[in-house]
């Protein structure tokens, strides 16, 4: 009986845990701008300083066309996020445009949203808060 109830917790848990994992991975990305960065909030999040970017620029294409390359440490759903051969996503892989930012010493990041004009939106506020040398469309 008490081995019964130990399996029943552990199935809970796994269980929570599959839920929990699939709820933050598919939940798109937050993305604040602040006068020297940009914060991504999501998982496998961070911040990245303006004097780390060295060119931004808004592919018309999804990311399956752009092409992902392997996952290496990330969660892949509906939504990709993580490292994989081609960077850093934070993508809805089948919606285009796409923004790609180039980092000086470190993988590039790729964001989009379900929604193109969200993608838009957020390359344009990106594009007016970083020198103009490093716009790329």
């Amino acid at each position: 009986m008490l081995h019964q109830i130990a399996e029943g917790i552990a199935l809970a848990l796994v269980f929570a845990g599959v839920v929990i994992l699939f709820y933050f991975g598919e939940k798109p990305p937050v993305v604040e701008i602040d006068s020297s960065s940009l914060r991504i909030r999501a998982m496998y999040g961070r911040r990245v300083a303006f004097s780390e970017i060295t060119s931004i620029s808004l592919l018309e294409q999804n990311m399956w066309k752009i092409g992902t390359g392997f996952r290496n440490n990330g969660y892949g759903g509906w939504a990709l996020k993580g490292h994989f051969g081609a960077g850093l996503l934070f993508v809805a892989p089948r919606t285009a445009p796409t923004i790609k930012i180039d980092r000086s010493a470190a993988e590039s990041i790729y964001i989009s949203f379900r929604d193109a004009a969200q993608t838009k939106l957020l390359y344009e506020k990106l594009a007016a808060a970083l020198p103009l040398a490093t716009h790329h469309e």
